[in-house]
């Protein structure tokens, strides 16, 4: 009996240790006694931790996925804007070409119009030769073709001296006549020098001349063929060929006479038109290709207006088109100037002189024509004085034209 009490009081103890411990828990669960014995305001206090931190991971994680998709989006726009930049650029680019390219096909038809005025001015001198007798003014190949027929017809019993004069006379209008003519003198010159110093057997290598050897330096000018056949020279058949036909024994003396006649010409003085007119102050000249405009200019403007539109083409030369970059550039070079003096008394004359005619010559021609003799010619930029007179109006930049003023 005393044992069932026994056992009765030691499992009421058991049973009230069971309770105090608490809830109870697997072997396998790690979580501390005091977690488990937390109360339910703190395990529901957990759990909205819990959740309220999964909220916001996923709010970070979407606002992250937003940004990249924002960035990717900005650099697809910004590869679109830098390709039509890039599109943009190139598009601006030719046009600016383009407009350069008419601009300096723009400038070279003003060069070329400049250009053709003052070799239009050049070509429309006229000119007289008394030696002869040609009084008239006439135009360059009237007059040159007038000399011809006066040689032809006064000296055509010397074929030799009819062919030297028409050398020297009728070859003028061309451009560096004087130079081509003197080298064919000097070729003919050596032709018959070896001729005339060479034996019987030696004259055989210096007796045949190749036409196309000569051809520009002598065949191409008036009287060039001329002589050759007078002194003894004939074609070939083959007219490839100038052939010495004189099988004299001594022709030297013959060949001194014929050296003579080349090298001491006689040149028929030609005279320029100085077509002079006189110009009232209100007054238009005459002439429609020299206007008050034409005066305008000062004694060198022409010449710096030419340069300018050189100096633009120039600019622009690696945007012309291959035609106009292969074109030679051109300068003009006057041969004649018209001249405007204008004096005290309000008096203005308009004359024409030739670009190799000196700073005296002008005076000259002034002083003939009026009272002065003690005077300078002014010009916009400078007074032209004793160091000038000797100077050609071309090497004091007065050509093609330009405007003085008489002072005392």
């Amino acid at each position: 009996m005393a044992n069932a009490i026994k056992d009765f009081f030691r499992k009421k103890k058991l049973d009230a240790k069971f309770k105090m411990a608490g809830s109870g828990h697997l072997l396998a669960d790690n979580s501390t006694p005091s977690a488990a014995t937390s109360s339910p305001t703190s395990s529901s206090t957990s759990t909205s931790n819990t959740s309220q931190s999964n909220r916001k991971n996923m709010t970070t994680q979407k606002a992250a996925e937003a940004a990249i998709e924002r960035i990717q989006r900005q650099q697809t726009t910004n590869k679109s804007n830098t390709l039509e930049n890039i599109l943009q650029e190139e598009r601006q680019k030719i046009s600016e070409e383009y407009k350069m390219k008419e601009r300096a096909q723009s400038l070279v038809k003003e060069e070329e119009k400049l250009e053709k005025k003052y070799k239009d001015f050049d070509a429309n001198q006229r000119f007289s030769c008394p030696t002869i007798g040609l009084n008239e003014s006439l135009s360059s190949d009237e007059l040159l073709s007038r000399i011809l027929d006066f040689i032809q017809t006064n000296f055509a019993d010397d074929l030799t001296l009819m062919s030297v004069l028409t050398l020297i006379n009728c070859n003028s209008g061309s451009d560096n006549s004087e130079q081509r003519i003197d080298e064919c003198i000097k070729t003919l010159d050596k032709v018959v020098t070896n001729l005339g110093n060479s034996t019987v057997e030696e004259r055989e290598k210096f007796s045949k001349i190749r036409k196309s050897k000569i051809e520009k330096k002598v065949l191409e000018l008036k009287g060039g063929l001329e002589f050759l056949i007078s002194i003894g020279f004939e074609l070939d058949s083959t007219e490839e060929w100038l052939i010495f036909s004189d099988k004299a024994s001594d022709i030297s003396e013959q060949m001194c006479y014929y050296k003579d006649v080349l090298n001491n010409p006689q040149k028929f003085p030609i005279v320029l038109d100085r077509q002079a007119v006189r110009v009232e102050s209100n007054e238009k000249t005459p002439k429609d290709d020299l206007s008050d405009n034409f005066f305008k200019l000062s004694t060198d403007e022409v010449v710096r207006e030419m340069q300018t539109l050189t100096q633009k083409r120039e600019l622009e030369e690696t945007l012309r088109t291959k035609a106009m970059r292969e074109q030679k550039h051109r300068r003009f070079d006057a041969k004649y100037s018209r001249l405007r003096f204008k004096f005290a008394n309000g008096l203005q004359i308009e004359a024409t002189f030739a670009a190799n005619e000196t700073l005296t010559d002008v005076k000259d021609w002034i002083s003939e024509r009026s009272e002065l003799t003690d005077f300078n010619l002014k010009c916009v930029h400078e007074v032209f004085t004793e160091l000038h007179v000797h100077k050609t109006l071309k090497e004091l930049n007065l050509v093609p034209t330009a405007t003085l003023l008489i002072v005392s």
